[in-house]
């Protein structure tokens, strides 16, 4: 078992840099173009990281793969409708039918059954 970790480092492109990044403030992480974006509360930071690499860095039981390109904090999720998460910064990021069961298994314990 991971320990918990608050935070990751992570090489934001330029050689010699690391950025330190909250868990906590991450809102979802992208996969686009050979690269990710972590997309954060008030910026996004670019990274040339594989998606696996960084969820396998995420030790945080809140962060849960949900599309072949995202990754996104439970934490922030408003909203889930199809094939749509609906976050409360206000994106909307695509669910895939592959991850989707991952997910309600995930939330299962904080979901309030009629």
């Amino acid at each position: 078992m991971k320990s918990q970790v608050k935070s990751i480092f992570i090489n934001p492109g330029k050689k010699g840099a690391m950025v330190q990044i909250a868990l906590l403030e991450i809102l979802y992480i992208e996969a686009k173009d050979h690269l990710i974006n972590i997309h954060l509360q008030n910026e996004i930071i670019s990274s040339n990281i594989v998606l696996k690499e960084i969820l396998d860095a995420l030790s945080n039981e809140n962060f849960i793969r949900i599309h072949r390109s995202y990754i996104v904090n439970i934490d922030f999720i408003k909203s889930i409708e199809n094939n749509k998460i609906h976050l409360k910064s206000n994106h909307t990021i695509p669910l895939s039918l592959n991850y989707r069961e991952d997910l309600f298994q995930r939330i299962k314990d904080k979901t309030i059954k009629d």
